[in-house]
């Protein structure tokens, strides 16, 4: 070895001796300067005359982790110094990967999240008929149970409306051992779903209060009122204003008036009820 040789190894090792003392950043794989805020700048050039960028990245030191609590070596009495060292781990029983320290134990790297899809619901109306909400339905036109309605709701989302309804029809007179009232009442339901974009969906229900005149003895038999149940759903779009509204018309009866809405039997009374709920398409 020349003096020339020599002489450029001192000043080499001196300077990784002194470099501990020197605040300086350094660039590696490219001769332009570092990035103003790094200390190493590892920068990736082109491998090739198409000017491909390079595939060529920073290899870890791959290490065995048979604990995940256990630094190492001497090093566990200083744990905390450590925190942020980063190894590629070969140890196939806790995993192979990326493992960072930190300072407690070594935590491995998520390298990809696995995210459900979401679904938004709104319970959009609960409506229901107070004690004087009773109605007198008639055969010429569909009457209104004003009650229920929902006037207006706009959807946030894409998604489905769903619309479940309890319903009471009742016959004015009931059957007993002094009238005898005889009668049938047939009642049907529409319940109807509108949009500002002129989208029109309709539920149907019905049921039938039903008057058995009485026997000789003082029986009688009635379903009055009777309950008509009604559920389904309509796919709603996303900024479109919807409306619910519930007719009742008398469908057949032979006598007696027919009333929907609230069932008064005091103290007691039956509500007529209409509740809607917003389920969105996944998101």
């Amino acid at each position: 070895m020349n003096l020339k040789k020599s002489c450029l190894i001192v000043l080499l090792t001196m300077g990784v001796f002194t470099s501990g003392k020197m605040y300086s950043q350094v660039s590696v794989g490219d001769p332009s300067p570092p990035l103003k805020g790094a200390l190493l700048d590892i920068k990736q050039g082109p491998s090739d005359a198409n000017n491909t960028n390079s595939t060529k990245g920073v290899l870890f030191p791959r290490v065995f982790i048979a604990d995940k609590t256990k630094l190492g070596i001497d090093a566990d009495t200083k744990a905390l110094e450590y925190a942020g060292a980063q190894v590629y781990n070969t140890n196939d029983a806790l995993g192979k990967g990326m493992y960072t320290w930190d300072g407690e134990k070594w935590m491995k790297y998520v390298t990809s999240v696995t995210t459900k899809k979401t679904q938004d619901t709104e319970m959009v109306a609960f409506r229901t008929t107070g004690k004087t909400d009773i109605y007198a339905v008639s055969k010429s036109a569909d009457i209104e149970l004003l009650a229920l309605r929902v006037p207006s709701w706009t959807a946030t989302l894409d998604g489905n409306l769903y619309i479940s309804a309890v319903l009471y029809a009742k016959l004015a007179a009931n059957a007993n051992a002094s009238n005898k009232a005889t009668d049938l009442g047939n009642t049907f339901f529409k319940i109807i779903l509108t949009g500002s974009d002129n989208s029109k969906e309709t539920f149907l229900a019905a049921c039938t209060p039903i008057n058995a005149q009485a026997s000789a003895n003082g029986y009688y038999a009635r379903n009055n009122p009777a309950v008509a149940m009604s559920q389904g759903a309509a796919s709603v779009k996303k900024g479109v204003t919807y409306s619910i509204k519930v007719y009742a018309t008398e469908g057949w009866a032979e006598n007696g008036t027919i009333t929907a809405g609230t069932y008064d039997w005091s103290p007691f009374f039956a509500y007529s009820t209409l509740k809607a709920d917003f389920i969105s398409v996944p998101y």
